[in-house]
């Protein structure tokens, strides 16, 4: 299918708007991508998965997380997604599965008020 960027960015937005993390994160990606904005693929894939996080889906933005972390692993939003995938998702510091980590679903440990990652996503739905 050949869109041009804005046409893939209105798709991730409507895809967005609808629940569909993973397939927004997908045309959101590819239109900044299309658009030559390697910076802004990124961003899309980091906002998509804080989205996701924050709608009560974890295990979903940790799969979009790794995703940014297989594509773009040295990237600075990297180690954001590093940070909330070991808070999370029982991550070591390259991003795989840590046997050491504490117990406790991703909702459960999202749900944690004095969680790190739930003030960040607050702050990020309040800026979008």
């Amino acid at each position: 299918l050949k869109l041009p960027p804005a046409q893939w960015e209105a798709l991730g937005g409507a895809l967005l708007d609808a629940g569909g993390f993973m397939q927004a994160a997908w045309a959101l990606h590819a239109a900044a991508l299309l658009a030559g904005d390697a910076a802004g693929a990124q961003a899309r894939l980091m906002e998509v998965a804080a989205k996701a996080g924050e709608a009560g889906h974890p295990k979903l933005a940790l799969k979009l997380y790794q995703t940014l972390l297989g594509k773009y692993p040295e990237s600075a939003y990297a180690q954001v997604a590093r940070a909330w995938g070991a808070e999370v998702g029982g991550w070591d510091r390259r991003g795989k599965p840590d046997p050491a980590a504490p117990a406790g679903t991703p909702d459960e440990i999202l749900s944690s008020p004095s969680s790190p990652t739930a003030r960040y996503l607050k702050k990020i739905a309040a800026c979008a």
